[in-house]
Parts: C-alpha cells; structure tokens; sequence
C-alpha cells in the first residue's frame, strides 16, 4: 500500500466495529444490515442531511425498482456479464425490494410502464420512515463528515484508520470494517462529486473514468421556440444518433420526448446521451409506425395547395413541427425526408452536473463476488461509485439497494467470523 499522508497522532475519536460512508440508498441498505446484525456502527455523511440523493430521485416520483422478469432485469446492467451485480440483483431482488418498502408502511404499486413506486409516490414519506427504523436500531449518523482518507491502523483491535474533514476541523475514526457508499460524479450539489477517487486510488485501486449518462441532450433553441414550446412533448418517435458525418452512433431508441429550454430530455433520450459528449445529429422518425411507401401515399393524398402547417396537421404532426422546420432547414425539400429523417443539431449531453447517472469509477475487477476490495480486505464499495451503469426506470435504484444489502450483510459476517480479541473496543 503507497504511503499515507494522514496523521495517526493522538487517539481516534472513537473507535467502531463498523463505519459506512455516504447516506445515499445504497449505505442506507448497508447501515441497516450492520446495525441489525448487533455491531457499533456510524454512518457518515458530507451533507448536512441523509437521503439527499434519494429525495432527489424521487422528486417526480420514486421509481424504486421495474417489474420485469429477474432475468430481463439483470440483462439492462452494463457489465451485463459481471457476476458480482448478477449476485446482488438477486440477493436483493425487485420482490424483496418491495417488501421493504411494504414494511416501512409504504406499499408499492406497478405503473402502466412496469415502473414500481410507493402508492404515496414521493420519496419524502419512504426516507422518513426508514429513518424512523434506523434510528430505533440505534443507528448513529454523523453529518458534515468529508471522507479525506483511509489508511491501516496502528491501534491494537482495529484494521483501518479513516480521517474525515468537519466543520470543527479534521478528526479521525478506528473501525475493523469500512463500507464506501459514495456515489458517482453526478449531481455534485447533493455529495455525489467523485472526490472520493483520490482515496481509493491511495489504496492502489484502479478506476473508469466517470462519464455522464442517463441525461439530456442540449440544443440551442431561437427563443421563440423555447418560449413557446419548452414543456411539451413529442409523442411515439423513433431516435438515432448521428455524427456530423451522418455516420450513426448508436439507436434506435424509441419514446416520447420533453421539450426543455436547454434541449430535450426522456427515457427515449437518456440511452443515446452517452454517446453525445461532441456536437453530434439526433435523427428522428416522427412516423415510426407508418412505413415510407404508405406515408408517401398519405402526403400524395394532401391538397397541393395547402399551407405546411395544414398538410402538417392533417398527417398529426405535432403543433411544433413547423416551427421546427424553420428552426432547422432541412437539406431536402421533401416532407417525407422531413417527417422520417429529420435531422436535428445537437451540441451534446448535459454533462455530469445534469447527468441522473454515471459511467466509470471504482472498477469492478478490484471487488470480490461480496463487494469486497479484494487489495484492502475489510474495505467494501457499494452503489454509483462502482463502475456499472443503468437505464432510468428503476434500474439505478435497484441496484443500489441490492449492493447495499450484499456489502452490509458480507461485512457483517465477516466482523462475526474475526476473533474476539480483533474486535474494535
């Protein structure tokens, strides 16, 4: 292990069996697991508050989880052959996802999409009462704690030294056992910056560079557009993404889509937004159902004469097309290039700071089938700081939850199976 710059001098504040770092859902599920096996634990936070991350997700609704076959599920996971998130999905399946809410008083319901939220919707209700549970499980949280560093123990009866920076300065912590839950690099304003990074790199860990997925494409709207169209939608399109050179990238993705003033966002957005870090072209198929040849014959039954907007109109385009149109000159004349290949310039993704996931971080060859840091034993890693990623639609919470629950239940055994003698005192 690279030397450490940390200062061991002077006795730990306290000494513990177990500390989590990061409240999101993932050292949530891992805080109970060990609170509930009987160990002295804290769960420390850089935020003022526990759950940010949760109560973000759930600010439209907290989609908790899908309702698609296990097998189904498993296969919409990046590595989709990493066997340590297959054992997690189903250690910790959508079923028993939903009997967790269900015994936190918040019975789950299954949207026409195959969603899965709390019948009370909002994720303000859930974390309450989760908390309400860790708290009567003696759980101590410790907010305004900024992990700055791990390294070993010179304590007698600890393994790892865990320095923190506070609001009253640095202090530090002993534990037998670490359990990192501090998630990716997106949206930075609620804890998840990756700054973490440089900690687990000083363990000798190796890393994916972080990318932003799942979020929105940007286009530089003329502001009548924006005024008069941000917050509609496109209904039932058929999506590519293009380079410059009209060469595709990655599609198609099919959905409606949200009409914003920085671009367009959707679930049918979010799959290509990975691949749009450059300028690049979204190609749409406002007629995805229709066929060229029968939508030829359509159009050749239009009056000649008739306005754009009324041919429009009469095809059920939406009311912005138009607009579009003048928005985007297209290179070809033929409303049947424009309604099935309309080509739209985009300046790119949203970015990390707009970003609901992200690609990269800690890489999943350096963790065992129990998320444990194979080169720092007693050290686990859980949730979006682990390189994997997900589509919206209750994928990323799953999986949050589910590795939350293996790591908590895997430090829990292992802390049981250390002699008496080793334990924290």
């Amino acid at each position: 292990m690279p030397d450490s710059s940390l200062s061991q001098d002077g006795p730990p504040t306290e000494c513990l069996d177990c500390l989590v770092v990061g409240a999101g859902p993932a050292g949530l599920m891992a805080a109970e697991q060990v609170a509930k096996a009987g160990f002295r634990m804290g769960l420390f936070e850089a935020r003022p508050n526990l759950g940010r991350k949760l109560l973000l997700a759930g600010r439209s609704g907290l989609n908790l989880t899908h309702s698609e076959p296990l097998a189904a599920l498993k296969a919409r996971y990046m590595p989709a052959k990493s066997a340590a998130l297959s054992a997690c999905l189903e250690a910790f399946s959508p079923q028993d996802l939903c009997s967790f809410s269900q015994d936190l008083g918040e019975p789950t319901m299954i949207g026409s999409s195959g969603r899965i939220f709390p019948k009370s919707w909002h994720a303000t209700g859930f974390l309450r009462a989760w908390l309400k549970r860790l708290d009567a499980l003696g759980l101590r949280a410790f907010t305004r704690h900024r992990l700055t560093g791990i390294e070993q123990a010179r304590e007698a009866g600890a393994r790892w030294h865990v320095a923190f920076d506070t609001p009253t300065g640095p202090q530090h912590f002993e534990a037998k056992a670490v359990i990192l839950a501090l998630g990716g690099a997106s949206w930075p304003r609620v804890g998840s910056s990756g700054e973490w990074v440089a900690v687990t790199q000083a363990l000798g860990c190796q890393h994916a560079p972080f990318w932003p997925a799942n979020c929105g494409l940007v286009r530089d709207w003329s502001p009548y557009f924006q005024e008069r169209f941000a917050g509609g939608y496109w209904k039932g399109l058929r999506l590519r993404l293009l380079d410059l050179e009209g060469v595709c990238l990655v599609g198609p993705s099919e959905g409606d889509v949200s009409l914003t003033k920085t671009g367009l966002e959707s679930g049918a957005i979010y799959p290509l937004s990975v691949h749009a870090s450059q300028p690049c072209i979204l190609e749409i198929d406002f007629k995805p159902q229709t066929d060229r040849g029968p939508l030829a014959q359509q159009i050749a039954k239009l009056r000649p004469r008739a306005s754009l907007a009324k041919r429009a109109a009469a095809l059920k385009l939406p009311a912005s097309f138009v607009p579009l149109l003048k928005e985007v000159p297209q290179d070809s004349p033929d409303l049947l290039d424009w309604i099935k290949a309309f080509r739209l310039p985009i300046s790119g993704n949203a970015g990390l700071e707009r970003a609901i996931s992200t690609r990269g971080g800690l890489a999943l060859s350096e963790l065992d089938d129990s998320l444990q840091i194979t080169r720092a034993p007693g050290i686990w890693a859980a949730g979006e700081m682990l390189a994997w990623d997900a589509p919206t639609g209750g994928y990323l919470l799953q999986a949050c939850f589910s590795q939350g629950f293996v790591a908590g239940r895997a430090a829990s055994r292992w802390l049981s199976e250390q002699p008496a003698s080793a334990q924290a005192t």
